[in-house]
């Protein structure tokens, strides 16, 4: 069965209050009919799912890295990423530099990896398929920290009384990725340049 082609659908990433996509939503551009909708996709697919054209862009600000941007556009930055290393009360690790020597859980395929490598040399990092296995991992005493931008650590720590977080470290760039030969980027890029 052929792809219909629908414009535009964005990812995001799961989380609990978005498990489950909203039905599509029709609406006119120019005069012409399309549908739109948002579809819950695990991190580690996000880009090659754009790269592939499943999806034409995510709803979701990327970490905007040399390897990233060789497989797909990014509109202009949206904003500089920043970084936490969450930690259980009980053992607090104070900053990203304290991760050394320590197991500490990433999301699998996040661009945080090689920024921990590199503040943390000796740190022995843990992937997990999402944050949601991280946090668990944490919360039992498998890893003694956890490494993700601070939206998703505020979310944590509002969860998880027992969870402390270290301070702020910048990660680099963050967009929103787009398929290379699509055109598209420029409706999303335009308005984020009048900034």
């Amino acid at each position: 069965m052929a792809r219909q082609e629908l414009e535009p659908t964005t990812a995001s990433i799961p989380t609990a209050h978005s498990a489950t996509p909203p039905p599509p939503a029709t609406g006119s551009a120019n005069g012409r009919s399309s549908r739109r909708w948002t579809v819950s996709s695990d991190f580690a697919s996000l880009l090659p799912s754009v790269r592939n054209h499943r999806y034409d862009t995510a709803a979701f600000g990327v970490l905007v890295t040399p390897e990233r941007a060789g497989v797909t556009n990014f509109t202009t930055a949206v904003t500089y990423g920043e970084a936490q290393l969450i930690s259980r009360k009980q053992r607090p690790l104070a900053s990203v530099t304290d991760a050394a020597g320590k197991t500490v859980a990433v999301t699998r395929g996040s661009a945080l990896i090689p920024l921990l490598q590199k503040t943390a040399p000796s740190v022995v990092i843990k992937e997990f398929p999402n944050i949601a296995a991280s946090a668990n991992a944490l919360t039992v005493g498998q890893v003694d920290g956890l490494f993700t931008g601070t939206a998703t650590a505020r979310e944590l720590l509002a969860k998880h009384v027992d969870f402390a977080a270290s301070e702020r470290a910048t990660s680099g760039k963050t967009a929103f990725p787009v398929a290379r030969d699509r055109q598209r980027h420029f409706f999303l890029d335009h308005p984020l340049r009048r900034r």
